[in-house]
């Protein structure tokens, strides 16, 4: 009886063991959920940034108070220039 019970016990163990090393949710698999979760936090704060970069460009644009500022965009964008300059375009292989 009492041989039975501890084979039971071991087994048992051995199950439990099992399904935290290699099971679902075991301790591998929420490591590398934790590994993910921080490389979409790091992405979420670099997307973030580049909102930020784009509101700002976009308020730049409905200033009606700054049409410097809407200009800059037109000739960076469009490639237009002034009458007197001189536009030069490098091409990289």
């Amino acid at each position: 009886m009492k041989k039975a019970l501890l084979v039971a016990l071991v087994l048992i163990f051995v199950y439990f063991q099992g399904r935290l090393w290699f099971g679902y949710n075991s301790l591998t698999e929420i490591r590398q959920l934790q590994a993910e979760v921080q490389s979409l936090q790091s992405e979420i704060r670099i997307q973030r940034q580049i909102n930020a970069r784009l509101r700002a460009q976009v308020e730049a644009l409905r200033d009606t108070d700054n049409p410097d500022a809407m200009e800059e965009q037109i000739r960076e964008r469009l490639g237009l220039t002034h009458e007197d300059e001189t536009l030069f375009l490098f091409i990289q292989e």
